[in-house]
């Protein structure tokens, strides 16, 4: 899931850069669509931010779960916490990343259809 998201976040920043190498004149003109790149841009950080905290509790969770067997302790309470709160991490970052994909692909069904080929 991290990947696809980095995959994501690298081609706004592409696209973004290519628009800038363009000129002055037409960033200006794609204005509306630089501001898009950096809305999409922010809901990829943060689904990136909210999906690896998951990872990172987790991880918490596997670490507490093994010191607890070695030290014969009941950590059941800390380990439902952190797993709770690890569950929510995945689950606000998938909704961020379904914000950026909807974000994205509405651009799609405002644009008027190409001109049919001559």
């Amino acid at each position: 899931l991290l990947g696809v998201l980095a995959n994501r976040l690298g081609r706004i920043v592409d696209r973004s850069r290519a628009l800038r190498a363009a000129g002055a004149e037409a960033v200006a003109r794609a204005a509306d669509e630089m501001a898009l790149l950096q809305r999409r841009s922010r809901l990829v950080h943060a689904a990136i931010r909210y999906c690896t905290l998951c990872a990172l509790l987790i991880c918490v969770v596997i670490a507490v779960l093994f010191v607890g067997v070695e030290l014969g302790s009941d950590f059941s309470s800390l380990v439902a916490v952190l797993f709770i709160g690890g569950m929510a991490s995945l689950i606000a970052g998938l909704v961020c990343f379904l914000r950026e994909i909807s974000v994205a692909t509405s651009r799609l069904e405002d644009r008027p259809p190409p001109p049919p080929p001559a």
